[in-house]
């Protein structure tokens, strides 16, 4: 079973970063105490979209998430 996703703050980028569906994004920039609450928030917001926008291959999936796949896959 894979870990849940959660941020995390890497000391050489001076930043926080995330893992969710195999993607690593950016959260905030910055000395990891003054950015936290930043990377927090982002985190959460893209917690509450994922949960919003099942996967293509899922049951319903919405129109979001189709153009979300189509572009993943483009990269």
């Amino acid at each position: 079973m894979p870990r849940p996703p959660h941020p995390w703050y890497w000391k050489a980028r001076r930043a926080w970063f995330t893992d969710v569906g195999g993607v690593r994004r950016k959260l905030a920039v910055g000395p990891k105490e003054e950015s936290e609450a930043q990377a927090l928030e982002e985190f959460h917001l893209l917690m509450a979209e994922s949960l919003a926008n099942p996967p293509v291959d899922g049951g319903d999936p919405t129109v979001a998430s189709v153009v979300d796949a189509l572009c993943v896959n483009d990269r």
